[in-house]
């Protein structure tokens, strides 16, 4: 069988294997074409996984098939990201549970399809929270969060979801079932502490650190001279101390290294007070000057409210002046 076999036949042969729930009609296809981007691509059948075992077994049935996967979470990305022509795994229905919340070590341990808004919610009854906070809190899940490295307003001062994941489980393309962590590897021994070297995990380890140990001078003149950064693979931030940890290149690798079905987040206690001041400028350019100063004072966010914003918010308040 190949990706040229019929989407219900597809369908049918999956939902044989797995706990969870299969949709191959044309309609149920339809509802998954789409995203919050303006480009639409109709999936050959979508997969409500209930267990990382359902996922692998999805992941393992599609490469022996020749079938393209693509995890799904809220569906709220820009560029297309949740949408395909193969398989779409969509995790917000099931796997969207919080597994530990640990406060005096400062982690948090979910499932990717996991609302961010719910997280914080949780988070805050225990008085924590996690910084990077994109409008689409409320709808988007955080293991899309870790695969578009999202921030937010804040990111200024609290910086974008890589700074805040420690560790990942992730399913390779294979099915092979990985926790990302930090390893130590020896670069003249392509058996590192990642378990039987002649897994995938082994060798995409081995390769990884050779590729970037070989690539440091070009990795570093290419990396983008920028505070956030979505774009591209962060090769940067694999290799530490003669260690070596891929948790960082699987963010904002939009599904493309692996398919993320836990995560562990650090997460801090969230702030006793906050203050806001208003600035105004009578020109555009002198808030462009301005601006250096401003992040002098290490301010949580800096927004621009230009005066159309303002003529619109007194028009609909007039109470505003």
């Amino acid at each position: 069988m190949s990706s040229t076999a019929s989407p219900e036949c597809i369908g049918r042969d999956i939902g044989k294997m797995i706990d969870g729930d299969v949709m191959f009609e044309a309609w149920e296809r339809s509802m998954y074409a789409t995203d919050a981007s303006g480009y639409e691509i109709l999936p050959i059948c979508v997969v409500l996984p209930r267990s990382t075992l359902d996922v692998v077994k999805v992941v393992k049935y599609c490469q022996e098939h020749n079938v393209p996967v693509i995890a799904r979470g809220g569906g709220s990305g820009l560029a297309g990201q949740a949408i395909g022509s193969g398989v779409i795994l969509d995790f917000s229905k099931y796997m969207n549970q919080i597994v530990e919340i640990n406060p005096t070590d400062g982690y948090v341990i979910a499932q990717p399809g996991i609302y961010k808004g719910r997280l914080d919610k949780e988070l805050g009854n225990v008085g924590m929270y996690l910084p990077p906070d994109p409008s689409s809190s409320n709808y988007c899940t955080i293991g899309g969060m870790i695969a578009n490295n999202a921030s937010g307003p804040h990111t200024v001062k609290y910086g974008s979801i890589l700074e805040y994941v420690i560790s990942l489980d992730v399913v390779l393309s294979n099915g092979e079932l990985i926790h990302t962590d930090v390893h130590d590897f020896d670069i003249n021994n392509s058996k590192a502490d990642v378990g039987n070297a002649d897994t995938l995990a082994s060798r995409i380890y081995f390769a990884t650190r050779l590729i970037v140990t070989q690539n440091q001078d070009l990795i570093k003149r290419m990396r983008p001279n920028v505070s956030k950064n979505s774009s591209g693979y962060r090769l940067e931030r694999i290799l530490e101390n003669g260690s070596i940890d891929l948790t960082k290149l699987f963010v904002s690798s939009e599904g493309t290294l692996g398919v993320i079905v836990g995560a562990r987040f650090r997460i801090i206690a969230k702030p006793t007070s906050r203050s806001l001041a208003l600035i105004s400028f009578d020109k555009l350019s002198k808030m462009g000057q301005a601006v250096p100063d401003i992040l002098s004072t290490h301010p949580a966010a800096v927004e621009l409210l230009d005066r159309r914003i303002l003529q619109l918010s007194s028009s609909d308040h007039p109470e505003i002046e």
